[in-house]
């Protein structure tokens, strides 16, 4: 995923997914034991793979930067 529309096109999905599992967990009285253990659980994976994903973006972002900035 080196490509920054890539990161940027998985970041945000992950973001409007944690978004749309947020809202379910607003609702936790109405789900089942089951179901809220297992919006947890994806819920907090997701949140950590959008942390690296964000951490990698900006890695890549300050490189490409360096990059640009011309030698002196």
């Amino acid at each position: 995923m080196e490509n920054f529309k890539d990161l940027q096109k998985a970041i945000l999905k992950i973001s409007i997914r944690l978004f749309k599992l947020s809202k379910l967990l607003s609702m936790a009285d109405k789900l089942s034991p089951e179901d809220k253990e297992s919006i947890e659980k994806e819920y907090k994976e997701l949140s950590q793979t959008l942390e690296r994903l964000k951490a990698e973006y900006m890695k890549n972002a300050k490189r490409d930067n360096d990059q640009k900035e011309p030698n002196t």
